[in-house]
């Protein structure tokens, strides 16, 4: 299991999407409250051999816990944090909410994270900050989403999964041009080995 946490507008939406083209089953804000019936799930269940779950920065204390504490699970954490303006450029250029300042202002939603991760190594009595209880702790101020997700594959596809493929696909212009396609070459003026022997 790999949980993804940090600032919302980090990059835990690029993770998880790199991690699902690396084959990963993709969980965003599972319930922490249900992990102990996730976790016996996952003992009897061989399918879900890899998960990457994306965790808010004030439950993700709790989820590395309790993961880490059970026997039969691998746990590596990655922490995402990135510059303040460069969130808020990242929220104008989406027209999202911050999700802590859904009826206010985007600066005050990340001043409230922030406030979030002094509370968690304080008020919690944390030995750590919740970036140093990770495995790997990326800033995204710099990173464009290709680079981001090159980082992500170096460190966590350890299986032979190509993340880019090509595929070549012969059809009937009568039955219509595939939906899927990207590159469309018209070669009928080819021989034909279906007429010509």
């Amino acid at each position: 299991i790999v949980i993804v946490t940090g600032m919302s507008g980090a990059g835990k939406t690029t993770a998880m999407a790199a991690f699902e083209n690396m084959a990963y089953r993709c969980i965003d804000n599972y319930p922490i409250e249900l992990l102990g019936a996730f976790s016996e799930y996952l003992k009897d269940n061989t399918a879900y051999s890899r998960i990457a779950m994306a965790v808010s920065l004030d439950d993700a204390p709790k989820a590395i816990r309790f993961l880490s504490n059970v026997d039969w699970l691998n746990v590596s954490v990655i922490f995402l944090d990135c510059d303040d303006n460069i969130i808020l450029k990242r929220y104008k250029e989406t027209r999202r909410n911050h999700p802590l300042s859904r009826d206010g202002r985007v600066e005050d939603g990340i001043a409230k994270e922030r406030e979030i991760m002094k509370f968690l190594q304080d008020e919690r009595k944390l030995a750590r900050p919740i970036s140093k209880e990770a495995n790997v702790v990326i800033d995204t101020t710099q990173l464009k989403g290709n680079k981001f997700q090159q980082i992500l594959e170096n460190q966590f596809n350890h299986q032979s999964i190509d993340p880019f493929r090509i595929s070549f696909v012969s059809f009937g212009y009568k039955h219509g041009i595939p939906k899927d396609a990207d590159l469309l070459f018209d070669v009928r003026f080819l021989p034909n080995p279906f007429y010509v022997d």
